[in-house]
């Protein structure tokens, strides 16, 4: 699993388990396809990871994800924390550029 964090979203996610029930816990990140930028993401503070879930740590960050978020962050950096007035945080989550090549003689 690869994905980065800048420091600023780091700093966040480490606040809100510092902080939350479940300061031994890990930073749970559910992205799936939709929103105005082609993904979307809700995210808890939880104790243990859920069936389904794998655990990762992430520059020192637990984070449990589910398999469809693991797919969707592959080469993803999330970026700071936006504050949004009515609807809490919200992160960017940029996905890196892959550029595909065909193997030799197939293209």
């Amino acid at each position: 699993m690869k994905f980065t964090l800048t420091p600023a979203a780091q700093k966040f996610i480490r606040r809100m388990i510092q902080f939350s029930a479940n300061p031994g816990g890990g930073f749970r990140l559910m992205v799936s396809p939709g929103g105005c930028s082609g993904l979307s993401a809700l995210f808890d503070v939880e104790a243990a990871p859920r069936a389904g879930d794998q655990e990762f740590v992430v520059e020192g960050v637990k984070f449990f994800l589910p398999a469809e978020s693991r797919l969707l962050l592959m080469a993803s950096r999330l970026t700071s924390p936006i504050p949004l007035q009515a609807a809490g945080w919200s992160f960017t989550i940029q996905r890196t550029r892959v550029r595909a090549r065909a193997p030799a003689g197939l293209s």
